[in-house]
């Protein structure tokens, strides 16, 4: 996002609303794999 921001193909405004896309989804995908972990964890005790 940086490079399209110094290119001049974005805008500042541009690039932080992409860096919070990112950083949502970012979050989203570490909570699933948190969820499934624990999920694993659990029935691998079970065993």
């Amino acid at each position: 996002t940086k490079k399209l921001v110094k290119d001049k193909e974005a805008t500042e405004d541009d690039q932080k609303r992409a860096e919070a896309d990112i950083q949502k989804a970012t979050d989203k995908h570490v909570s699933d794999i948190d969820a499934l972990v624990a999920e694993k964890e659990k029935e691998i005790m079970a065993v």
